[in-house]
This record gives structure tokens, sequence and C-alpha cells, in this order.
């Protein structure tokens, strides 16, 4: 009687007392406890029928093809989902929405939230896969592939990524091996034989000429065969028919940005930079890839300048994101920002690994004079015949080594190593060959001047064709009198090249 007394918080003088409160308290407790449940279990019958709402509002609208609009649905209604199956069955929806619109940036976003879903469903896995691919990142891929591996339902489109994945990795007997063993039948054979060919086109130039065209017979609108078409072409020397094999190409799969990529690297080699910017710009709509945005915005940041109304459309997500809106919000006249990059840099440590990094990071050291973080990155981070520009990065590092050291050497090696361009008869690398060939003699004073000048960088850059780069890396207008007249018309036309909104694609 007093333990109840004591429990209950009364006098145990008065137990009679206790008694009564906890008679009291026992029923109250109880109506309580039994009034939560009712709550919950009406709070989450309300929330299961909502979620049922919801989910027949997401699937009528991808059955009337309105994808972007279920998306937002989903989207919302993922915060109400704890379950792993109900979340499942969502992750589904949203894996067809992506599907829909093509998004392909959305699906590699959903495999690292949800990868075990992509091994239930070979489309979905194929996009992702041949994304990570294309962007060499090989473990993704081989998580994907190794998903599917004996179980495929589409052999043909896996062998493709197969050989793509060995032949980026300089595996070409491998990848050969795999092509020679493999055959599918009638249209589905037509990528297999595009690769073999190419891959076997330095044995014989005539007869992979004779596979591609007969691929392209077999499947015309199969867009691997043109563009592998495009690359033989370029092989034997005939850049105008390659140019055209790429935009049958894109033709194909208009929505591919791969594709995309690979006509405007093509025109931008061959002295099309604008049309190639413009192509890139295309492809900034919806669906959309981080690398597209990256290569507009690098572009129009040391190439071309046209007046892009960035803020149309919305970057794509994925783990490039967080490079494009650091690029979008870099001060106008510089290339580069290591206090704000750096937090990135710590999260993702492989962006710094990409070709936009590396050269807007040389530019940035160039322009504040950091010529020894500028040789560093060049000697240690250059991407040398793989790069976007070999002719300008074999000259930049000549010329910093000699701004640093007095020595005019070549670049890596015993001999200039740069493949030919429409570029190397420029003067300026003319000029720049003939000092270093002869470098056993002492510079004239000219080429000294030439090469400790302030506007040394900007006049590397207009050369090769950067001339928005060029801008922003001269000093001053107030050139020497020794500037040649080629360097005082680049600028004069960079300076006064107007913006031209009609070549700029619009939003529609």
């Amino acid at each position: 009687m007093l333990l109840l007394a004591l429990a209950a918080g009364c006098d145990p003088a008065e137990p009679s007392r206790g008694i009564v409160q906890l008679t009291w308290l026992g029923p109250a407790a109880f109506l309580l406890l039994s009034g939560f449940l009712t709550v919950l279990v009406i709070s989450r019958r309300a929330k299961t029928r909502r979620l049922a709402r919801a989910q027949g509002n997401v699937e009528s609208l991808l059955s009337a093809n309105r994808p972007e609009d279920a998306l937002k649905i989903i989207e919302t209604m993922n915060r109400e989902i704890l379950d792993r199956k109900t979340r499942d069955e969502w992750r589904g929806l949203e894996m067809d929405a992506f599907e829909q619109m093509k998004d392909v940036e959305g699906l590699r976003d959903m495999a690292g939230r949800a990868s075990r879903l992509f091994a239930k469903r070979e489309s979905a896995a194929l996009a992702v896969a041949r994304a990570e691919v294309e962007e060499e990142r090989f473990d993704a891929f081989a998580s994907l592939r190794n998903a599917w591996r004996g179980r495929e339902k589409t052999p043909d489109e896996w062998l493709s990524l197969d050989v793509d994945a060995l032949t980026r990795q300089e595996k070409d007997l491998d990848a050969i091996d795999l092509l020679t063993m493999n055959r599918f039948e009638a249209a589905k054979d037509c990528g297999r034989a595009a690769r073999y060919a190419f891959m076997k086109a330095n044995e014989s130039p005539e007869r992979a000429s004779t596979l591609l065209t007969e691929a392209i017979e077999t499947d015309p609108r199969n867009p691997d065969v043109h563009l592998f078409c495009a690359r033989y072409l370029e092989t034997q020397g005939k850049p105008e028919e390659a140019l055209q094999a790429y935009r049958v190409a894109l033709n194909c799969a208009p929505h591919d940005s791969y594709l995309r990529d690979r006509l405007a690297e093509a025109l931008r080699k061959s002295g099309g930079q604008k049309e190639a910017l413009r192509i890139w710009v295309e492809g900034l709509a919806p669906p959309s890839m981080g690398f597209i945005w990256l290569k507009a915005l690098f572009w129009t940041r040391v190439g071309v300048s046209l007046p892009i109304s960035w803020d149309e459309w919305t970057p794509p997500r994925g783990y490039l994101r967080p490079l494009v809106d650091f690029i979008m919000k870099l001060d106008e006249n510089r290339f580069w920002d290591v206090r704000e990059f750096t937090p990135i840099a710590e999260r993702q440590p492989e962006l710094l690994s990409r070709q936009e990094t590396f050269w807007l990071r040389v530019l940035e050291a160039l322009r504040t004079g950091a010529d020894g973080e500028a040789v560093t990155l060049l000697n240690l981070q250059g991407f040398g015949a793989r790069s976007w520009d070999p002719l300008l990065e074999n000259a930049l590092l000549r010329i910093v080594i000699y701004r640093l050291r007095g020595i005019l050497s070549t670049s890596k090696g015993s001999t200039l190593d740069v493949p030919a361009s429409p570029k190397s008869g420029h003067p300026f690398f003319v000029e720049l060959d003939e000092w270093t060939l002869h470098s056993g003699i002492t510079p004239p004073e000219a080429a000294k001047r030439s090469l400790q000048s302030d506007h040394v960088f900007a006049a590397a850059c207009f050369a090769a064709g950067w001339p928005e780069a060029g801008l922003r890396l001269l000093p001053s207008h107030d050139l020497p009198p020794e500037t040649p007249d080629w360097l005082k018309t680049a600028i004069q036309e960079a300076s006064r090249r107007p913006a031209e909104a009609s070549d700029v694609p619009r939003k529609t």
C-alpha cells in the first residue's frame, strides 16, 4: 500500500487517496494511448491513400507521355516514403520517367542511389553503362556490366560497350578478339561490323570501306555505323566527308549527347569553332548531359563569345553539376578560383582531372603571372596527344620553361611530337619551332623579347584560335612596337566582334 501511494506521488499517510488517483490514472492513460494509436492508424491510412492517389496520377501522366510532370510528383512524394518496398516501387516509376525523357543523367543519379534496381532493367542499365564508358568511368561500367553478364537480352549492344571500353583503355587486341569471336544476325551485327572495320582499317583500308558500306546499307538508321564511318574517313584524310558522316550519325539520334559532341569536336578541330559552339549550345536543352554544359561554358570563355542566356535552362543533375555551377559563377575576367573550388575538390577530387579544369587552371596561372604553377600543371597534368589543343599545350610549356630557366627546349622529350593541324603553319608556331630547333644557338634578341613579353601568352592563344582567352590574358591593349601585324589584327577583330544573338539557339 505504501509503495502504491508513493508511486502515485501521494502522501503515504493517506494511502486511500493514492488508490483513488491510481484508479483514475489507469483509464486516462489507456484512453490517451488509444487516442494516439487511433490517430497514428488514421494518419497512416491517409498517407497510404495519398500515395495511392499520387501513384495513380503518376501512372496516368506517364501513359500520357508527360514524364516531366510525373517526375515533379515523384520528387514531392519521395519524402513521404519510408519502407523499402514502397520506395522501390516509386523508384521504378522514377526510372520510367527518366527513360521516357531520355534523361541519362537522371538515370545515372538513380544508379548511385539504387544500383540494385538496374539489375532488373536492361534498357536503363545500358543507357547508364554507355555514359560511363564514354566518360571513361570504367569501374562504374564494370559494376553494371557484371550485373548483366551471362543474361543479356541484347548481347549485341553489350558487346559494343565491351569493345569501346577496351579500346579506350588501349586494349585493342582484346577488343579485336571479342569482335572476331562474336557475330549477330542481320542488322544486329552492324555495330560489331562497323567497329571491326574501323579497327582493321590500317591493315586493309579497302576492306574496311567495303564493310562499312555494307553495314550502312543493312541498317542506314544505325548511328554507330555512321560514327565509325566518320572516324574511318578522318584516318583517310577526308575531313569534309567525315563531317558529313558525323552529321548523319547525329540525325539518326538527335538526342544523343555523345554524337552531338563528336560532331562539334570535328567542327572545332577543322576551324569551325563558331558552328561547333552552336552545336553544343543546342544540346543545353533537356535532356542534356553535364559534359555538354561544360563544353559550352568552356568554349564561350576561351573561344567564341556568344550571348547565351544560361538561365533559360537548368543544368542537369549528376556528378558534373558542381563543376558546371562553379564555372557559371566565375567572375567573367577570371579563368579559375582556387578558394571557391577547394571544397568541391575535397568532395569530388576526380573533377581535377578533367580537361576543362586543367585548361582553366593553366590559363589562370598565366593570367596571374604564376609561371611556376603553370609549368607544373603542364608538365605533370598535361594531356599530350589527347589534349583539346596539343599544339597550344606544347607551346605554352616551352614558353614557361624558357621564362623560368632561360632554356628553350622541346616539351617532355627531344622531339616536337605534336600532331599536325591547320594551325601548325601559323607564324607564331612556325617561329617558336624555329627558335626551339636552333636552341643550341643563343636565341635572337627578338625571340628573347617576345618570350619574356607580357603579351606572349595572349599571342599564343590568339594563334591557336582561342580569342576570348587571348583577350583575358592581355595585360593591356598598349602593344609594344615590335608586335606582329597578325596579332594586332586578331586583337582588333576579337575586340570588336559583335554579339550575334541570331547564332544562339533559344529555348522553345
